[in-house]
């Protein structure tokens, strides 16, 4: 009987042993799986992004243009330039559509296929009101 009891007592304990495991599993380790898998999918999704990076120059002057919009056409995604001149913009999948420079003081420039042929450098030209 004693034997019994002590036997009953061991699967009784490896049952309990064997729920926390799978509750552990169920409530620790598949939310990290599932963060894991995630991070991974969304690297990939990063891995596929393109950059589009380049100075905007004065043409005359040669000195750089901050403060300039720089847009991808029929889109939301906007940036504007930095004191050097310079902008990075990212996409998540290369589009093929126009980049769109603005700048109040400058004539609007678009790039046809910014994606296939931008310069390391873009001039734009003044932009002259004459008043009447």
């Amino acid at each position: 009987m004693v034997f019994y009891g002590f036997v009953k007592h061991i699967f009784v304990t490896l049952r309990l042993c064997v729920k926390r495991t799978l509750a552990h599993e169920i409530l620790y380790l598949k939310p990290m799986k599932n963060a894991i898998i995630i991070t991974i999918m969304l690297s990939c999704i990063r891995i596929n992004a393109q950059t589009l990076t380049c100075i905007v120059c004065d043409k005359d002057t040669k000195q750089p243009v901050s403060g300039a919009y720089v847009s991808l056409e029929g889109t939301s995604i906007t940036v504007i330039t930095e004191n050097t001149g310079s902008f990075t913009l990212t996409v998540s999948q290369m589009n093929n559509t126009k980049l769109v420079l603005s700048h109040l003081a400058y004539q609007a420039l678009i790039i046809e296929s910014p994606f296939n042929n931008l310069p390391d450098t873009i001039y734009m030209e003044k932009h002259v009101n004459t008043l009447n």
